[in-house]
């Protein structure tokens, strides 16, 4: 189950026996299809949908695509062991099938993190890439003693296995999201809290598999292997990247932007003051014309 955006396009694809449901927009004129392809991958508990302006704006001179990851959106939501490392194939191989040129790949949160090592990992496929709010999960890990990671691990999972779909629905509830939204993640620009957006976000929990995928999900972040090292894969990176990250984005403070910038070659950081977790649907227009700067000084046609 997804929710269908008017201006957007919509089919499925079918990897190792699951159905993954892809957002696009051909480019505008036809001619724009000389242009670099973008490929947006969305963070933990959205879709692709979640770029509904961004997708818009860029469709108007170049393709664009958004895919939902496995588990999310109207993709199939298996009882599997998730990590970055599958998401990262789910995308590699829509890109062989589906584009097979070099593109621009942005992410937002978990799709951040799976479009870096993406291009650590394949760097065939990248021209550049864009994250907003690039989560280390290694750095959050190490907050934790190591001691103390196996009895983290088996508290979080016998919680989330005994409460997990109470949990879940509570979170599913629109009136939750909403005010989870409106307190910690649109923080800047609320009004963009609007129905479309509660909706893109509520519908696909209402998947029958959507309560096991959720408890799945929850229980594979603190799993041992999750996430390639970041910190060795942006080193690796001979690419433009692009970070862009709000200043009161409370989920993945803004402290970290200047410690892994450093860590790039070719490294960039745009800051925006008083913006939160998601600029590109809070302040799309200043988001692109942020990317469009970069994309004309990295010389990214």
């Amino acid at each position: 189950m997804s929710m269908f955006l008017p201006h957007l396009h919509y089919r499925d694809w079918y990897w190792q026996g699951w159905r993954i449901r892809y957002a696009f927009v051909p480019a505008t004129p036809p001619a724009a299809g000389d242009r670099t392809p973008m490929i947006f991958i969305h963070g933990f508990g959205v879709s692709g949908n979640h770029w509904r302006a961004n997708l818009a704006h860029f469709s108007q001179d170049r393709p664009v695509y958004a895919l939902d990851l496995l588990g999310f959106g109207g993709s199939s939501k298996p009882a599997h062991t998730y990590s970055i490392g599958l998401w990262v194939e789910q995308l590699y191989q829509f890109w062989c099938q589906a584009i097979a040129q070099p593109v621009v790949l942005v992410g937002n949160s978990l799709g951040a993190l799976v479009v870096a090592i993406a291009a650590s990992r394949y760097p065939e496929m990248v021209r550049g890439i864009v994250t907003l709010s690039l989560p280390d999960i290694q750095a959050l890990e190490d907050l934790v003693p190591a001691p103390v990671r196996p009895l983290k691990r088996a508290l979080e999972w016998v919680v989330l296995r005994t409460f997990g779909k109470l949990i879940f629905a509570q979170v599913r509830r629109p009136s939750t999201i909403r005010s989870a939204l409106t307190r910690a993640i649109y923080v800047g620009d609320r009004t963009r809290v609007d129905r479309e957006l509660i909706d893109l976000i509520a519908e696909p929990a209402r998947d029958p598999d959507a309560p096991e995928a959720f408890i799945r999900l929850s229980t594979s972040l603190s799993t041992p292997g999750y996430s390639p090292n970041l910190r060795t894969a942006l080193g690796k990176l001979r690419v433009p990247v692009l970070l862009i990250w709000g200043t009161k984005d409370y989920a993945i403070p803004y402290r970290e932007a200047p410690r892994l910038l450093e860590l790039m070659t070719y490294g960039h950081l745009v800051t925006l003051e008083g913006m939160g977790h998601c600029p590109h649907d809070e302040v799309p227009d200043h988001v692109h014309r942020e990317m469009r700067q970069w994309l004309m000084t990295q010389q990214i046609p």
